[in-house]
């Protein structure tokens, strides 16, 4: 049941007028029955794990066992998300040394959101470890902490000391949190439907033919990577903030106008913000943070980016790409210290723009299937110039141009200050009526979000 489809709006509106129409006892347990129907829809097997999951991390968090919870959980993220990955590896390492390997290839059906709910569960246990919080002895609860339906397939990535307390107190949500909420909805769905979905023909058709492809064509396929995969995650987190404004619950805002960044570093305080502060608080901090040598600073930056881009898929091409982000955050930090912004306009601007250049590069092997077809795809930009291609009829590249245009054109006005909520009724109704318009006249059939596969 994904957010773009017609069954899941009807499931949301039930759930939030059944929620509001029952008595507070009640209303845990519905939003908990939602949260496992929503996950069964995708494939019901996968209810076992995430029961699992959830047991594990509340009897270790309850009788203090952390290195328990720890282990397992990532010995099940392991297998389900990284046995192949290492087995093939490992296989083809054998192969060149010719020896014999016995291992075989298994056909694992990877979970759906499996590295967000045991990142959210383990953050959990972390936190009751060092007294940040008391246990949660009520396991209903703690069981909709872990498996809250708008978060549970893609994020945010949730706090405890944040969304426990919303669930228990357990209120009738508000008129403003409502009228907030389908607008988080609307745009999310502009921005995954009119603009992501919209790019995704012409970025696969580039990247199939990257051997054959002009460098013009694969650069602007990949500029439209870099857009495609901030509107496609961007609008899968708004609809999960806006789908959880009706049952009155606040979910952490996971985007900050990453591509405004002027340095590596303020990138990642941007982008999939409850991601990063994760890796900061459960890894960087615990290994030492900042505060050891300047050697072990380098490899705790380094761990947590490489781990980082693992996280994100079993394959070389995102270890890399997690490695360009670690290196270049290093050299920033290095050379110009933790000072991200100039006093000059013309100075960020360009500083922004040798981000943009940098974290665009690095998409492309985020993208590529393979580390090969990436360096193809580099190379075949450098050294094969020529005018883009469109592929598709220059109406339709115009549209996809103007959603571009809508999707910068409303961050920077949000990014300096005129947001929604200070937008004057006469401009805001309209303005989210004509998206809508947008949205039923300009978008096409929706895929599958991007980040489900991780």
């Amino acid at each position: 049941m994904l957010f773009t489809e017609i069954n899941y709006f009807i499931f949301l509106i039930a759930s939030a007028l059944a929620y509001s129409c029952l008595p507070q006892k009640c209303k845990g347990w519905l939003l908990l029955a939602a949260s496992y129907a929503f996950y069964a829809a995708f494939d019901w097997r996968f209810t076992f794990l995430l029961l699992g999951q959830t047991l594990l991390c509340f009897f270790c968090a309850k009788y203090r066992q952390t290195a328990l919870a720890v282990i397992l959980s990532i010995l099940e993220l392991a297998f389900f998300k990284y046995f192949n990955f290492f087995n093939d590896s490992f296989r083809l390492l054998f192969e060149s040394l010719r020896l014999p390997y016995l291992i075989p290839h298994l056909d694992i059906l990877l979970p759906v959101g499996i590295s967000f709910f045991t990142f959210q569960s383990l953050g959990y246990v972390i936190d009751v470890s060092r007294s940040k919080i008391q246990p949660e002895y009520d396991l209903a609860r703690f069981a909709l902490f872990t498996a809250f339906f708008p978060q549970l397939a893609a994020g945010p990535i949730g706090r405890a000391d944040e969304l426990l307390p919303q669930f228990k107190e357990a209120k009738r949500p508000a008129v403003q949190q409502i009228n907030d909420g389908i607008q988080l909805i609307i745009w999310g769905l502009f921005q995954k439907m009119v603009v992501a979905d919209r790019l995704a023909s012409y970025i696969n058709r580039a990247y199939a033919s990257h051997q054959t492809a002009n460098g013009g064509t694969l650069l602007l396929a990949s500029i439209f990577f870099s857009i495609q995969i901030y509107a496609d995650f961007s609008g899968y987190s708004d609809i999960a903030r806006g789908s959880a404004k009706f049952f009155g619950i606040d979910l952490r805002n996971n985007f900050n106008f990453p591509y405004f960044a002027t340095s590596i570093p303020d990138f990642w305080k941007r982008w999939h913000i409850s991601l990063t502060s994760w890796f900061r608080d459960y890894l960087y901090i615990p290994l030492g943070g900042n505060r050891v040598s300047k050697p072990k600073w380098i490899r705790n930056q380094l761990v947590v980016f490489l781990l980082s881009g693992l996280w994100h898929g079993a394959n070389w091409t995102f270890i890399f790409w997690g490695a360009i982000h670690g290196i270049f955050n290093l050299a920033h930090v290095m050379f110009f210290g933790k000072k991200n912004e100039s006093k000059s306009r013309i100075a960020n601007f360009l500083r922004c723009a040798v981000t943009f250049v940098i974290v665009n590069t690095a998409w492309i092997f985020f993208r590529a299937p393979t580390f090969k077809s990436a360096i193809q795809i580099i190379s075949r930009i450098m050294t094969h110039p020529g005018r883009p291609t469109f592929g598709v009829a220059q109406v339709t590249f115009a549209l996809n141009v103007i959603a571009i245009i809508i999707l910068f054109g409303v961050d920077f006005a949000a990014y300096h200050g005129f947001t929604g909520q200070r937008c004057p009724d006469a401009i805001r109704i309209p303005g989210y009526a004509l998206l809508a318009c947008l949205i039923a006249l300009l978008a096409v059939s929706s895929r599958s979000f991007i980040y489900l596969q991780f």
